[in-house]
């Protein structure tokens, strides 16, 4: 209770007992029972209720306990990017700026929410979870007027103008907002407001707020989450009412009779809105949208339920805390107070997280890629994928992911400058009205350009200890560098020592001092004008130094003109000694613009220079790819022939085979005759054997026949492979002819082939000669005549017309010939069968040595390659651009670039095929260069984009 409620003796009518509240009416004596608008005790239900009457009770709960309840679930809405407002209703006098602003001892709910935010943001950044970026404003609703509490020219007659945004809702115009950092300034800034705040004496309250206070958190935050972007703006406002009262009670008169009307006419329109929007969230049945229509919600009837339309009943999560005094001359007060929070429990709001537009299309383009792909995922796909739907679902697609992309790097680029921006701690931004002022902390120098198409402000920070300035082209770093006319490479110093700036020229530099010209070191005061050289003039600001003269200002009527006054006859000073030089600098100016127009005409030349090169360029490239692919058809070639080789090579060695196959049959018929002659010499009976003998020698006649017939057949294949050489040899010659500059080396490889092959056939067709058929023919007549001996022996020893003796004679001597024949049969076999394996052996060690040449050939080919491909190329970074110095570097590295490349392509043996010698000394094949260098090869770099020139 208050000192006016303990002088009237008054008694406690409310008892709370967990989240209720019951209420006493003393007038209606206890135990009595009738109308229940007269019952004695009513009790109420509420999300919470807390008893802070009297501290030394069990029941009394701290400002801690009701932030925990309340203001934890404030910040977890902020936090999940929803709006929040959270305001006290009740009486004067029952503690509704204690429990929302409290004491400096025992602080309240706003405060509390404050520091709890920027301790979570902390923790947060610390983690590098996210990025916040938070802003308040502070304004009061007096006599149904708003005013801005933060705005420093404060005029008690200043009104700001309430508009609605479609979109936003209704907002104040002109409203300062203010950048805080920390806790700290927050605290700073609602100090300052709560000073400016109009309270007064009333009769029911000492210190009554006489107005509205609305103090809103414009809190950001942007994070990633699953690499999907996420900024939402969340808007908190912490709204602390002006007490409803009663003229009589209170006994106002003129002011303070008109406050407290408008006071009550803002806060029964609150009441009404409570009620009407109660009304419309216990609606229900099939006609609750037709009776939702009929309600009206009065929302512009007063300036702050107009000003608090989207937290009653729009997107806000809104708590409502209400105020009561316990005693019992407050009864009514109270009574009404508590039928209005318990009707307020039925409001429903519907709150939705405020997403940033350009998050929230990012997030849906990735929620309708994930639908296109789903789509071309799902069946049919063979079919679907030719379709035009399915072409214009995957054009569709690909566009969204390009959008994604874009929007998702403009918003993160956006989001890292606004950050860069607020890591700037000695800057304070703060929005006035439609102004924007930017403060500093430490000394600075603001830049006064008289520039005509200059639109930004420079503000350069004097750090403590010294700050050098000087040209871009000083020896050692200058912390701010200029530029201009009379500038020195190293101009001058600022020293700060302890709160004192001053200013050392340097190298007898130009320095002016409010148009005096210094050599020695000048300490600078509040407002001083540098000049420094002839064009860059400044203005030295001493944040320090300006407070001690306001704080003069107020006991000096003088010193409150004398700085604006000094400032503008030093402007004076300025604008004429600008006029002084202003010639020298048209005609230096004239001068810079020629040499600017001849640099022009240089970029010009080198830009057509470079077309051309470009173009050349791009011909040669064309060259070497098609050089490139003959080589590979050369190469296609030559496997080709070796796998001829190869399979020649095999079919000679399956005739060899064949050929020791009739050898080894013949040596079989040997044995068989000489087993036969023995058994001629054993058996008595002449006629039997010399039958035999016949037939041995008509099976070895029929032998022979088929000996001459495959000597035949093989004679014509050697024929045949001879005249496919020849065919061969005459396309190989031909081929020579049309690459024999290009390509002398394959060439030349490739008839070292044929010569060989052509050495094979003629050494092959050596070994059955012309006279072969004649030979054979006289081998058919020894034979036959070796026969008709036969039988004449035989004839004789049948007829007895010669002696016994006479016939054996001719029988030995007819065996002898014949033994003698064979013999001569065996040794031609044998020396054809060392033939043909010397020249089996030779062909095998050719084949051997053609493999290893072209296995060295790859072998030199690869390394050549890893050579190349280790040559550094000129970064992308020195095409595409104009730049005479970047223009020459690029120019630099090619030649470089392709010196080294020319130096390890000619360094190859003489057998390489990148490399040919004639006459004119050695050439380098195009092919070959397209084939290994990754410069030439096409696709590799975008001329229209980097000009490799």
């Amino acid at each position: 209770m208050n000192t006016r409620e303990k002088e009237l003796s008054a008694q406690s009518i409310i008892e709370m007992q967990g989240n209720k509240t019951t209420i006493t009416n003393l007038k209606i004596p206890d135990g009595v029972s009738g109308d229940t608008m007269r019952e004695r005790n009513k009790t109420f239900t509420y999300d919470f209720s807390y008893d802070s009457c009297d501290r030394s009770s069990m029941r009394f709960v701290s400002q801690e306990k009701v932030f925990k309840d309340l203001g934890s679930d404030v910040l977890k809405a902020a936090f999940e990017g929803y709006n929040a407002c959270i305001f006290a209703y009740g009486q004067t006098g029952s503690g509704k700026s204690y429990t929302m602003m409290g004491n400096p001892g025992d602080v309240g709910l706003i405060p509390r929410i404050c520091e709890g935010l920027f301790t979570r943001i902390s923790g947060m950044t610390c983690r590098d979870e996210a990025s916040f970026r938070t802003e308040v404003s502070y304004l009061e609703i007096y006599n149904e007027r708003v005013r801005d509490l933060l705005r420093r020219k404060l005029a008690k007659t200043f009104n700001l103008r309430v508009r609605e945004h479609p979109k936003d809702g209704p907002y104040v115009e002109d409203l300062s907002k203010h950048l805080v950092q920390n806790y700290t300034d927050v605290e700073e800034l609602m100090e300052a407001g709560n000073i400016n705040r109009t309270t007064a004496s009333t009769g029911m309250n000492d210190a009554s707020s006489r107005s509205h206070a609305i103090f809103t958190i414009n809190f950001t935050q942007a994070k990633f989450d699953a690499e999907m972007p996420c900024e939402t703006v969340s808007k908190i406002h912490l709204v602390d009412l002006a007490g409803s009262e009663r003229a009589d009670s209170t006994g106002a008169t003129g002011v303070r009779l008109k406050e407290g009307g408008n006071i009550n006419k803002s806060l029964v329109t609150l009441g009404n809105v409570i009620s009407a929007l109660a009304d419309m969230s216990q609606m229900g049945g099939g006609n609750s949208q037709l009776k939702k229509k009929q309600v009206f919600v009065p929302y512009r009837d007063s300036v702050l339920t107009w000003l608090l339309k989207d937290s009653l009943g729009g997107n806000s999560k809104t708590i409502m805390i209400a105020t009561v005094s316990p005693a019992d001359v407050n009864y009514g007060e109270t009574l009404s107070t508590l039928r209005y929070a318990n009707r307020a429990k039925n409001i429903i709001n519907k709150p939705t997280i405020n997403e940033d537009a350009n998050v929230r299309l990012i997030r849906e383009l990735r929620a309708e890629i994930a639908r296109l792909k789903a789509l071309l995922v799902q069946g049919n796909q063979i079919a679907l994928l030719d379709s035009p739907t399915a072409l214009s679902m995957e054009e569709k697609l690909h566009q969204n992911e390009a959008r994604v992309l874009e929007l998702t790097k403009e918003w993160t680029n956006k989001w890292n400058e606004t950050q860069n921006i607020l890591k700037e701690q000695t800057l304070a931004l703060r929005k006035e009205g439609i102004g924007v002022v930017l403060d500093s902390e430490l000394p600075h120098l603001i830049g006064i350009d008289d520039d005509l198409l200059s639109t930004g402000i420079i503000l350069y920070h004097l750090k403590e200890g010294r700050t050098f300035v000087g040209r871009e082209d000083a020896y050692n770093e200058q912390d701010i560098v200029l530029h201009g006319l009379g500038l020195e490479s190293e101009h001058c110093v600022f020293e700060n020592q302890n709160g004192t700036v001053t200013l050392v020229p340097l190298n007898e530099a130009q320095c002016s001092v409010n148009g005096v010209q210094i050599t020695l070191p000048c300490q600078l005061n509040q407002g001083a004008v540098i000049l420094l050289g002839r064009t860059n003039m400044f203005r030295f600001n001493h944040p320090k130094e300006a407070a001690k003269l306001r704080e003069k200002r107020k006991v000096c009527t003088y010193s409150s003109f004398f700085p604006s006054f000094l400032f503008i006859s030093f402007f004076i000073f300025f604008l004429f000694h600008c006029a002084f030089f202003i010639i020298n600098f048209e005609r230096q100016q004239r001068e810079e613009l020629e040499k600017l127009e001849h640099k022009r005409r240089l970029i010009k030349e080198m830009e057509e220079k470079q077309k051309s090169e470009k173009a050349e360029l791009e011909r040669m490239q064309q060259e070497v790819e098609s050089q490139r692919k003959e080589s590979e058809q050369v190469q296609r070639r030559i496997r080709q022939q070796e796998e001829s080789l190869c399979r020649r090579s095999q079919d000679i060695e399956s005739r060899m085979r064949d050929l020791i196959a009739e050898k080894e049959r013949f040596q079989e018929s040997l044995l068989e005759e000489s087993l036969l002659e023995e058994c001629l010499l054993e058996e008595p009976l002449l006629d039997e054997e010399e039958l035999e003998v016949l037939e041995v020698l008509e099976v070895q006649e029929e032998d022979d026949e088929e000996v001459q017939a495959e000597r035949t057949e093989l004679f014509r294949e050697l024929e045949r492979l001879k005249r496919e050489r020849e065919e061969q040899v005459v396309k190989i010659q031909l081929e020579r002819r049309r690459l024999e500059e290009r390509e002398r080396e394959q060439l030349s490889l490739v008839g070292r082939l044929e010569e060989q092959l052509r050495e094979r056939s003629e050494e092959a067709a050596s070994l059955l000669s012309q006279d072969e058929p004649r030979r054979l023919q006289d081998e058919r007549r020894t034979l036959a005549e070796i026969r008709e001996e036969l039988l004449r022996a035989k004839e004789a020893r049948l007829d007895g017309q010669e002696e016994e003796d006479g016939g054996e004679e001719a029988l030995r001597r007819a065996r002898g010939r014949y033994r003698r024949f064979k013999q001569e049969q065996v040794q031609e076999l044998e020396t054809l069968e060392e033939g043909l394996i010397q020249q089996r052996e030779r062909l095998e060690k050719e084949v051997a040595n053609e493999r290893a040449s072209i296995t060295l050939m790859q072998h030199s080919h690869r390394e050549k390659q890893r050579l190349l491909g280790a040559l550094e190329f000129p970064p992308k970074k020195l095409f595409g651009n104009r730049d005479e110095r970047m223009v020459a570097e690029r120019r630099n590295h090619l030649e470089l670039y392709l010196r080294n490349f020319f130096q390890v392509m000619l360094s190859s043996s003489s057998s390489s095929p990148l490399r040919m010698d004639d006459d004119s000394g050695m050439y380098l094949s195009k092919h070959a260069v397209c084939d290994i260098s990754p410069f030439f090869k096409k696709g590799v770099f975008d001329y229209s984009s980097h000009g490799t020139g």
